[in-house]
């Protein structure tokens, strides 16, 4: 039997096992089992425990990875497959009186309905089914739609089951037509997707503030597809979260298996950006866009997620976690006039944008007056809402036109222009015992072996003693971020310290203008720095009046009053 122009032929491996692999009719072939030995290949993909009351195989190959699924009792065992042979193979290796097995033809109609209808009678023998799904990857690959049709039905029964019988007051359908858990004003049950970014832990302590009812999903050993996908559909049934949030991706599978099972129950995902969200999206498929709530925290990338289908996106600026940065319990006298925190974006940094991309020495002229360009761009018209994280590549003869590439390099330039920019603002303050904090080797390479500097410094930990002994920080924000402000305008103040902070636009939005002394040259901040040495009252009034502000309106929860709407 042929399907889209392929046939299914079996063949014996060069280990004497059968083999799979599918023919067009030009002859060319692709395998869907190892041609040396499939039955070791099926170790990397055999489910590592069955927990399901159904199982859904989606793409079953020949069923090699499906032994173990003869050995356990009481289960409902759906196989879909294209191939008659291979959908047969695979019935012999689950065969079991102990088990339900169904088998759905996927490339024929009739059978496809019967499978379906005989699913159904079974699932109203269970109290709460519950739904694994164990895939072949080359089979699946192949059949992705026939499957995602199939199962998308068997989750709407699922879910009619769960939640339209046992609590129907407590469950809505949502815009899709799906019955999904209905939140109250007051709590919500939210899977946060945990590793360590260091915005996580700041959303996770807002969320255990207020009423909300959290789970974090570690998402940092998903390197197993198989096992990855049993992990988020055990969580996600389990739990029944009203939300998804991510922050910059993180946790989101480049495969789209979280993002394919959230859709299936209706779980919608947010997810914030706050860095550049183009070399982030580069690596997922432009059909999980549509499915991800977007949310960034600098103005100038939104029209961008809009137009590459992203949905809804919103303005969200960071904000400040009183948890980690708070005042200290007695009083502390600063040790160092002034600090800079935060990386150069030097050599070391910049090496590791270009190892992202096609890079060529060749190019690194240009980069550099680009990035220049782009600095004095800034500088002459620090009060304009400008955009020139677009315009970077403008009029560039480039040896390739490529997404990637092109991403990437803007990236190479902004960045680069980001190490410009803090060189041309701390140069003159090293006569001042200027302290500079984090990424010593970067620091030493800009300015030399004799830079007073110190090494990172845990942000949740020992930041907030590091800024309380300090006397006057200086922020610089990066280029990626015409806008925006970074996390130091609400960190340092919460932590009783005064910054000084370049001029973004956003700061003027949040905070108003007289809230923040802010800085446009380098003869504005010698002013700033000046004048504040000499006037400690007024500086510990700013201080006062800048926590006030950032504990009234601009706190972690306050941001979830737009981060938890679906």
């Amino acid at each position: 039997m042929e399907y889209q122009g392929q046939e299914c032929i079996l063949f014996k491996s060069s280990s004497g096992q059968q083999s799979a692999l599918l023919r067009d009719a030009t002859g060319k072939t692709q395998l869907l089992h190892s041609a040396v030995n499939p039955q070791l290949e099926a170790e990397l993909l055999a489910p590592t425990e069955i927990w399901g009351d159904v199982i859904l195989c989606l793409g079953t190959g020949l069923g090699y990875h499906l032994q173990e699924l003869a050995q356990v009792k009481g289960k409902i065992i759906v196989l879909c497959e294209s191939f008659p042979n291979l959908l047969a193979a695979a019935q012999k290796v689950v065969e079991s009186s102990e088990n339900t097995v169904i088998s759905a033809l996927l490339t024929d109609p009739e059978q496809n309905y019967q499978a379906l209808t005989i699913l159904r009678d079974q699932l109203h023998l269970l109290e709460v089914p519950t739904l694994q799904i164990i895939r072949h990857p080359a089979s699946y690959r192949f059949s992705r739609i026939l499957c995602e049709d199939f199962t998308s039905v068997v989750f709407q029964d699922l879910s009619s089951l769960r939640y339209g019988s046992s609590e129907p007051s407590a469950y809505i359908r949502n815009e899709q037509q799906r019955i999904v858990p209905q939140s109250s004003p007051k709590s919500q049950r939210v899977l946060l997707l945990f590793g360590h970014h260091f915005l996580q832990q700041e959303v996770l302590n807002a969320l255990q503030n207020q009423e909300n009812v959290v789970k974090c999903l570690d998402y940092q050993h998903n390197d197993n597809p198989g096992v990855w996908e049993s992990t988020v559909m055990r969580e996600l049934q389990d739990f029944l979260p009203h939300i998804i949030i991510s922050i910059n991706m993180k946790g989101i599978d480049h495969e789209g298996i979280l993002v394919d099972a959230a859709m299936r129950l209706g779980i919608p995902i947010n997810c914030w950006f706050v860095d550049d969200p183009r070399p982030i999206a580069l690596g997922y498929s432009s059909r999980l866009y549509p499915h991800i709530k977007a949310f960034c925290w600098e103005k100038a990338y939104l029209s961008w997620l809009m137009e590459v289908g992203f949905s809804t996106p919103q303005w969200l600026p960071l904000a400040g976690d009183p948890q980690i940065f708070s005042l200290p319990k007695s009083a502390v006298s600063p040790q160092y006039p002034l600090a800079f925190t935060g990386s150069a974006m030097a050599s070391s940094f910049l090496d590791s944008i270009r190892q992202a991309f096609l890079w060529n020495p060749q190019l690194e002229t240009e980069v550099q007056i680009r990035a220049q360009q782009l600095l004095e761009e800034i500088l002459s018209a620090p009060k304009q809402k400008h955009c020139q994280v677009f315009d970077v590549l403008n009029n560039w003869d480039l040896p390739f036109d490529d997404e990637r590439n092109r991403t990437w390099l803007s990236s190479l330039v902004q960045h680069s222009a980001s190490h410009l920019k803090r060189r041309h603002f701390l140069a003159e303050l090293l006569e001042q015992d200027l302290l500079l904090a984090g990424d010593p080797e970067g620091w030493r390479e800009t300015f030399g072996p004799n830079v007073n500097t110190v090494p990172d410094i845990n942000y949740r930990q020992n930041l907030c003693a590091h800024y309380q002994n300090i006397d006057l920080h200086i922020n610089i924000s990066s280029c990626q971020m015409p806008n925006a402000v970074n996390q130091r305008v609400f960190d340092i103040p919460l932590a009783g310290a005064l910054v000084l902070s370049d001029a973004q636009s956003d700061l003027a939005e949040l905070f108003g203008k007289n809230t923040f002394s802010t800085f446009n040259s380098k003869e504005e901040l010698q002013d700033l720095i000046r004048y504040y040495q000499l006037h400690e009252s007024e500086k510990r009034n700013v201080i006062l009046k800048q926590r006030r502000k950032i504990l009234n309106e601009h706190t972690y929860e306050h941001r979830l009053q737009k981060l938890l709407i679906p």
